[in-house]
């Protein structure tokens, strides 16, 4: 009779949450992939993962290291030091994770805005403070 051996089932404990600071690393490396141009599937293959490794990332799920955030950052053009900026503060305070979101959202809006003038700039500010305060009115 011949017997197979297989290793035993370890279930992972369900209870298990991604740690704030490096859902705010996720969430930043996701703004830098998109404010690059970058897929999902291009950018893990600029750094040599897979599509599903960089998204446990950008989840906050896996820890990226810092030889593959330094990778992340030379492909995004982007300083090491931007992808942390204060991490600690944005974890505590969600504030950050906010910004990034809308960021992340969409990135061409972001890209036309910087293309302004500094005056008109000061335009779509003062738009955007209108049309949130009816929003909050409503």
């Amino acid at each position: 009779m011949l017997q197979t051996l297989a290793r035993p089932i370890v279930a992972k404990p369900s209870g298990l949450v991604a740690d704030p600071v490096d859902v705010a690393l996720g969430a930043r490396i996701r703004v830098a992939r998109k404010l690059s141009g970058f897929s999902q599937e291009k950018l893990a293959a600029e750094i040599g993962v897979t599509f599903q490794q960089l998204q446990k990332y950008e989840k906050g799920v896996n820890r990226c290291g810092p030889s593959r955030l330094t990778a992340i950052a030379r492909s995004c053009g982007r300083p090491i030091e931007w992808f942390y900026g204060d991490a600690e503060t944005a974890a505590k305070d969600g504030s950050d994770a906010v910004i990034f979101t809308l960021v992340a959202s969409d990135p061409a809006l972001i890209r036309d805005v910087a293309a302004l003038s500094m005056k008109h700039r000061a335009l779509v500010k003062n738009l955007v403070a209108a049309l949130a305060g009816q929003e909050r009115a409503a």
